[in-house]
């Protein structure tokens, strides 16, 4: 009788360990289970502060161009800094903020009121090749309005001029051109001096002699070549 008895209770004890047992094993899976929640949580707080902190530093950057815009557009910059709103236009664009965008048209429209100059940064020319020679021309621009904000009409003109030769360099622009063609006129008139036709003449044919010269070049590169193509195909069909 004492021997069952000794059985039963050993029994006992073994049965409460097991289930103790069995509960420490589903607490811990909670904790697990908890722990694991609160990792998943903390990863996608820091994930989301870290796109709001990357953002934060994004329109902060766009704020800074538009900044360094519109300074260049109260230095009589307009081309220029019409390129840059351009830019961060299409980011706020992509960001949905509309309020930006409106800002940046508005500050576009102020400009296209009060220049004297042609605004050629407000059109995209996809067959511009000559990137350099694209900043050169909508920068002599700048210059001429620059100029012009001072009543330093010979020195605009001369500006025109050079903004004028580019544009044919690059083939681009032709209402440009002659809207050019006008300012010049008209401040030269201005400066007590009348353009006749022979001014103009003699200008489109120094430009149509640049373009010749520079179209003679080009085929002469492209002869030098296929001359080389020719002469490597030779070198190789002899080995």
């Amino acid at each position: 009788m004492f021997k069952l008895k000794r059985e039963k209770k050993t029994f006992e004890v073994l049965e409460d360990i097991k289930l103790k047992k069995v509960e420490e094993e589903k607490e811990m899976e909670i904790l697990k289970q908890e722990a694991k929640k609160q990792r998943f949580e903390f990863e996608k707080r820091r994930k989301e502060d870290k796109r709001k902190q990357a953002k934060k530093e994004f329109d902060k950057k766009i704020f800074k161009e538009i900044d360094k815009a519109v300074k260049l557009i109260e230095s009589f910059k307009y081309n220029e800094g019409i390129l840059l709103l351009k830019g961060e236009r299409k980011k706020l664009i992509k960001l949905e903020n509309v309020e930006e965008v409106k800002r940046i048209d508005e500050i576009i429209s102020n400009v296209k009121n009060q220049a004297q100059v042609p605004l050629i940064t407000l059109e995209t020319f996809d067959n511009v090749k000559n990137s350099n020679k694209f900043e050169s021309t909508y920068k002599a621009l700048d210059k001429a309005q620059i100029s012009l904000s001072n009543e330093h009409f010979m020195k605009a003109v001369s500006e025109f001029n050079e903004a004028k030769f580019n544009l044919n360099a690059l083939n681009i622009g032709k209402k440009y051109k002659k809207e050019i063609d006008n300012k010049i006129r008209f401040f030269q008139e201005k400066l007590g001096r009348k353009p006749d036709e022979e001014d103009f003449a003699a200008k489109e044919v120094e430009e149509h002699d640049a373009e010749m010269d520079r179209i003679k070049a080009r085929i002469a590169a492209r002869r030098e070549e296929r001359r080389k193509k020719v002469l490597e195909l030779l070198k190789k069909s002899r080995e």
